[in-house]
């Protein structure tokens, strides 16, 4: 999966249903945004969905001081990325 280039749209689908199916169990793995990030960057039409996921995730893990302090981090490395909404929304909650 590595090799593919994410330029074509077959490949973004099929990258992008991979990492579906592992959702549950790479849903606090910064790696797993950062690469669910790159493939939306490439389509923003589907861009809504990975940021709507992004901030329940974010939001859920408040109680987990180490978890939420990584995605705090892939945040503010990306915060130009997100919408205005959410970005307020993640910020509220920045404790």
């Amino acid at each position: 999966m590595k090799d593919l280039s994410l330029l074509s749209e077959y490949n973004r689908d099929e990258v992008n249903s991979y990492l579906k199916k592992n959702n549950n169990r790479n849903i606090l793995n910064v790696n797993y945004w950062n690469k669910r990030f790159f493939i939306d960057e490439y389509s923003k039409d589907k861009k809504n969905d990975f940021e709507r996921s992004f901030t329940n995730t974010f939001l859920l893990t408040k109680n987990n001081r180490r978890k939420n302090f990584e995605l705090k981090k892939y945040f503010i490395f990306n915060y130009n990325s997100f919408s205005e909404k959410n970005k307020k929304e993640i910020i509220e909650n920045y404790n």
